[in-house]
């Protein structure tokens, strides 16, 4: 008899983009690389949300904490994957079966735990997360997207390696180099006429660090007059602005909202080089997709990062060396030959995450406790 996994993903209005655009991928990819088992995938609400309203804020939470557990309830299979560690509360009223979670990260547990040093979490989300916490070291297995993630769970949950497998995340295939030609018009219709663009995308979260990007960015200024800073990902914070404010740099930086994917290949292949300033991150997407596109990258090495740039990258350890991230990119801007080595080097160090390796850790585990 064919065993029955189900795959469990966010509602789009009550998560992350990325959150649940991996959930799609697993959902598309599971479903052919599974042979011996059948792959379905559930949520909430599906819909694609690359600039689309998810509905009002009263109704996502009720279809999130009323109907939907509803729904877990009478679903029957042999397995339920939940897709991401801030779903892994779904294990609480799921029927009887074999239990897996992926995780990603750990960053709001660590922060209630003290150990990172962000805004402390509300009472709310505080006990979203010790449930959370709760069924992940319950469950039969845990996929890591990270060595370091691996590693953090190992040290924090007292998981037992035996109980994880690492399968790191990947880009989307649709992030690629374009021609010399496509990149000049990329450049021309994004950014017009500037002479230097560094990209920086992320959210606002704390660990993303974008106010270290505008840091490293003032110093930028002081070699390169030409030069703009493009942030994706939202509005500025409050103390975004007041830094802008403060620093003059008004006119030199520009902040976009959520993009699609296309438009986000477009913004790796027309810039200069992306800056990641992160000081945490559980994979961290940006560098590997603007790698993919031969975009130059200048990142930090705090946690994951460094497995995910490798060689390919110019990188410091500390975040708070801006000015050595500062002096990178002048080099970067200022030496071509030093471009083209981190483009080939990038798309090298890229290549090494594919959807492939991703899913099949996956299934093979599926096929070792199931079939």
């Amino acid at each position: 008899m064919i065993k029955r996994v189900v795959l469990l993903g966010p509602d789009p209005g009550n998560g992350s983009y990325s959150t649940y655009n991996y959930f799609r991928v697993c959902a598309a990819e599971l479903a052919q690389s599974a042979k011996t088992i059948r792959v379905d995938a559930l949520c909430p609400k599906v819909m694609d949300i690359e600039g689309l309203k998810v509905g009002p804020r009263a109704q996502v939470w009720t279809r999130n904490y009323i109907g939907w557990p509803l729904r877990l309830r009478r679903i029957k299979a042999e397995a339920y994957h939940m897709v991401d560690q801030g779903l892994a509360w779904y294990g609480q009223v799921l029927p009887k079966g074999a239990r897996f979670v992926t995780v990603h990260d750990l960053i709001n547990y660590l922060t209630y735990l003290g150990k990172l040093p962000f805004t402390p979490l509300s009472w709310r989300r505080t006990l979203v997360v010790q449930q959370c916490v709760a069924e992940i070291k319950k469950a039969d297995y845990v996929f890591a997207i990270s060595e370091f993630t691996a590693s953090a769970l190992m040290k924090y949950l007292d998981l037992q390696f035996r109980k994880i497998t690492i399968t790191p995340n990947c880009a989307d295939v649709r992030f690629r180099p374009y021609s010399a030609t496509g990149i000049s018009e990329a450049r021309a219709k994004l950014f017009g006429n500037c002479e230097y663009v560094i990209v920086c995308v992320g959210s606002n979260a704390e660990y993303k660090n974008r106010l270290g990007s505008l840091k490293v960015f003032r110093l930028l200024k002081k070699h390169l007059k030409g030069v703009q800073l493009h942030i994706v990902g939202g509005r500025a914070s409050a103390m975004e602005a007041a830094f802008i404010k403060e620093s003059g740099l008004k006119e030199s930086v520009h902040y976009w909202g959520l993009l699609s994917v296309e438009e986000l290949v477009s913004f790796y292949n027309g810039a200069d080089a992306l800056l990641v300033t992160s000081t945490y991150e559980g994979f961290g997407l940006p560098p590997l997709e603007a790698m993919q596109c031969g975009c130059p990258v200048v990142s930090t090495t705090c946690a994951s990062l460094r497995e995910v740039v490798g060689a390919a990258a110019l990188t410091v350890d500390n975040p708070l060396e801006v000015e050595t991230m500062a002096q990178y990119l002048v080099e970067v801007l200022r030496d071509g030959t030093l471009r083209l080595n981190l483009r080939s080097l990038g798309l090298r160090q890229a290549s090494k995450f594919t959807i492939g390796r991703s899913m099949q850790g996956i299934v093979d585990t599926y096929q070792r406790l199931l079939v």
